[in-house]
């Protein structure tokens, strides 16, 4: 079977017709919401449901909110009306306070009330493009709304945060966003929109989750398999899942021209393929989660460019790789029908490939199947989290610390986790481990402690093919 930790609710939820009307559930499809939620809820999956900033003409709320003055207007008062997804519409205008508290209310309302805990700002780009539409601005001075776009989206993201704090104060909200400027990433996630099934949009992609990483929006990914055009083929929806892997997000999400839905099952004989991807996927997940604090810590990159860490001119022709965290260097195959890549490794560490140690300043050459599980290198100095449980659906978890020794000297690595859901590591209600390794050539020696509050006894592992003895020592506080 496969997992499943969340399940992102398209705008068809609000349809009546043809049309979206954000706010409104389709009880034909949906006659019981907050069974369908808690259905999900108890297996553990989070709904995230898709909301638009854009209200129809026809919508049955339009009306009410004209009256109000809560759109973007005209210069004369009347509010803005543009094209919107299957009619026209009108914008909220976010910089109104009453617009903002109508939104935030909206969402506890429609949604959160019904057990509902995340939210999906999507088309959210303010696409207003006439110079004299107006927002409310700050000050009571108006303000052309063209002019502010970015602002608009990002306090639709902030109205949609303060409405999951108001609702679930103890949870940490989680919202994703198509659009926003860099501020954005104070609250939500993204993706790279719109995406295309095709090779050239699977390596595009990979240049632009590098790109967002290193403009610092470090929560991202991209609707893997595309989101546009046909169904991929067996060959390309496991490359896009290949990728998806080693990237926060990990969605598959599409719009087929041929009104399919892409799944990780849509092909019945690759299935095995892609549960083993998604076990490799699970069992990155501490290490995954770890990287995350520190980027929220330290500004470190989940992904990177691998230049990022090495002064190596090398690595400028061979894009095809990036860094996760700071000790997992991974290369892709992003050509049709190609199954051979040259990995090109970075001059100045050693790097791990199952039982062999390679030196940086070398280009090893991959053979990497798309039926396979992906191939990673590790950086000696390193110790990697990882979780050993046995893949499913409902499956409990099993952290190992797996060291990566150098051939001699000193390293120290650290690691974070905590409940996942909760502000209570910012009570030190968590798990902070600072390992010290010595290495000579006989032995490893590895010291830990840990500042956090939660109690942990890790179990801590040489990586395979290492033959030197291994040393423990717990550091107490």
């Amino acid at each position: 079977n496969l997992s499943c930790g969340g399940f992102y609710l398209s705008s068809g939820y609000t349809s009546i017709g043809n049309q979206r009307f954000v706010f409104n559930w389709n009880k034909e499809k949906f006659p019981d919401p907050e069974k369908f939620i808690s259905d999900f809820s108890d297996k553990g999956i989070k709904v995230i449901p898709n909301i638009k900033p854009a209200f129809l003409e026809n919508h049955p709320l339009y009306n009410e909110i004209a009256k109000k003055g809560l759109f973007v207007k005209n210069p004369d008062g009347t509010p803005f009306v543009t094209e919107f997804w299957d009619g026209l519409g009108s914008y909220i205008d976010f910089t109104n306070p009453e617009a903002f508290d109508f939104w935030k209310n909206k969402v506890k309302e429609a949604l959160l009330d019904f057990g509902i805990t995340a939210t999906w700002n999507d088309n959210n780009e303010f696409d207003i493009k006439d110079c004299d539409a107006l927002a409310a601005g700050f000050n009571g001075t108006a303000v052309k709304a063209s002019h502010i776009r970015p602002v608009l989206t990002y306090l639709m993201a902030a109205s949609s945060y303060k409405a999951q704090i108001e609702k679930n104060p103890a949870l940490r909200p989680f919202l994703s966003t198509r659009s926003g400027g860099i501020g954005i990433r104070r609250f939500a996630q993204t993706w790279s929109g719109d995406n295309r099934t095709s090779f050239s949009d699977l390596r595009y992609c990979h240049n632009i989750g590098l790109t967002l990483s290193l403009s610092g929006m470090y929560f991202y990914g991209h609707d893997l398999g595309g989101f546009s055009g046909g169904m991929p083929s067996r060959e390309l929806l496991l490359r896009w899942i290949q990728h998806g892997i080693f990237e926060p997000r990990l969605t598959i999400h599409s719009w087929n021209s041929d009104g399919s839905a892409t799944m990780p099952w849509s092909y019945p004989d690759i299935i095995g393929s892609v549960q083993s991807l998604f076990a490799q996927r699970k069992s990155l997940l501490p290490y995954l989660y770890n990287c995350a604090f520190d980027s929220v810590e330290n500004e470190m990159p989940i992904n990177a460019p691998v230049f990022l860490y090495y002064d190596d001119e090398n690595l400028f022709s061979h894009t095809d790789s990036m860094m996760l965290g700071r000790d997992i260097f991974v290369a892709f195959a992003f050509d049709e029908g190609v199954n051979k890549v040259p990995a090109y490794l970075p001059e100045g560490d050693d790097w791990y490939l199952g039982d062999a140690l390679y030196s940086g300043g070398q280009t090893v050459n991959l053979e990497i199947k798309p039926t396979d599980e992906m191939p990673y290198f590790i950086r000696s100095g390193s110790v990697i989290p990882t979780d050993e449980a046995q893949y499913g659906f409902s499956s409990g978890d099993d952290l190992v610390f797996t060291v990566y020794p150098l051939k001699e000297g000193t390293f120290e690595s650290t690691f974070f986790t905590d409940d996942g859901t909760t502000f209570d590591y910012l009570k030190n209600k968590c798990v902070h481990l600072k390992f010290k390794a010595s290495c000579d050539e006989s032995s490893i020696c590895v010291e830990y402690e840990n500042s956090g509050n939660v109690v942990m006894n890790p179990h801590i592992r040489l990586c395979t093919g290492e033959k030197r003895k291994l040393y423990i020592k717990e550091i107490h506080k």
